[in-house]
């Protein structure tokens, strides 16, 4: 049986149609072959699309078969090295060039970045609160574009400073007018201020006192003046100190009695004599300068002697007739 369909397949495929049976399934095989091996991939270019078929492994391959070249800074997705299916998608986006102005110093980046803060953040850049952004961080990056990053900082400056002592005057009726006295030295005192400083770009811009603490307490220096009035006398060109300077009319007498204080009237050329006044006026017991007749104290007092008024002991009647009326300035001593 077997045998037989052999001679009949023999009868009906002569060598011809055998060779054109190989040929057409050779070809078969191949056309299979290329249709799996062929492949459309989609490349995107910042959106721009183009459909290419190829029979390359890799998409660096197909992008190379058809112009498209990387830059270094581009994002390709997926890996240029990542192998192509039948159909498959390659998207590149181009890196545009920003211009990054910190401080002063500029620097041109290549980025694939969308945003301000996305770029400054990939390329290492630190921000402090302070600091300041222009545009702002979430601004749309363009082609072209300068970022402006302002750097602000701040410190605290800690100085010590001198506080100068105040000076008090008292009065003080022992001394002459004009003249004074240190009766304690002052001493300075010491503040310590704080200062912020503000900079920008590392140049200060302002500066502010924020606190002052007084550390030491200032002296203060006490001086006392003088209230005194002074006249030279004409004993010895001596200097005496008064209170009060009264403008009177002087008279003499010469009668030894007993004043109205219980004592002797004396006429004491080297201490103090006795002058009768007006008690209302000066009090007994004052001590007196009266010019051209020496020191005297207010011990006696008589009917005519009121107000400004005093009667100045002497010796003698001659004395006194030469004394006569005077109208004289007198000093009431300390």
């Amino acid at each position: 049986m077997v045998n037989r369909l052999k001679s009949k397949f023999k009868i009906y495929f002569s060598k011809e149609v055998k060779a054109i049976l190989i040929v057409l399934f050779v070809l078969a095989v191949v056309t299979i072959g290329i249709c799996s091996t062929r492949k459309t991939v989609t490349i995107s270019v910042n959106g721009n699309e183009m459909k290419v078929t190829t029979f390359r492994k890799t998409f660096r391959k197909v992008l190379s078969d058809n112009g498209v070249t990387i830059g270094a800074k581009d994002k390709v997705t997926p890996n240029i090295d990542s192998k192509v299916k039948r159909t498959d998608n390659i998207s590149i986006k181009r890196a545009i060039k920003i211009v990054v102005d910190d401080g002063g110093v500029k620097t041109n980046i290549m980025t694939t970045k969308d945003s301000v803060d996305q770029l400054l953040s990939s390329e290492g850049y630190l921000l402090a609160a302070s600091d300041k952004v222009s545009p702002s961080m979430g601004s749309v990056l363009k082609p072209g574009m300068e970022i402006q990053i302002t750097r602000i900082d701040s410190k605290v400056i800690k100085e010590n400073l001198p506080v100068d002592y105040q000076t008090t005057v008292q009065q003080d009726d022992n001394m002459e007018k004009s003249t004074t006295r240190v009766v304690q030295d002052g001493v300075q005192g010491e503040k310590q201020i704080s200062t912020q400083v503000i900079f920008q770009n590392g140049k200060e811009i302002a500066r502010q006192i924020i606190s002052e603490v007084i550390t030491k307490q200032p002296i203060v220096k006490i001086v006392a003046e003088g209230t005194l009035g002074a006249i030279t006398t004409s004993r010895g060109g001596d200097k005496v100190l008064y209170t009060k300077a009264i403008s009177v009319k002087a008279t003499s007498y010469s009668n030894d009695a007993i004043t109205s204080t219980g004592l002797k009237t004396v006429r004491n050329i080297d201490g103090y004599s006795t002058i009768a006044v007006d008690p209302t006026v000066i009090p007994y017991g004052t001590r007196l300068y009266i010019p051209g007749y020496g020191f005297g104290i207010a011990t006696d007092c008589g009917s005519a002697i009121k107000g400004n008024r005093i009667d100045v002991y002497l010796n003698t009647e001659d004395d006194a007739k030469d004394w006569g009326v005077q109208w004289m300035d007198i000093y009431i001593l300390k």
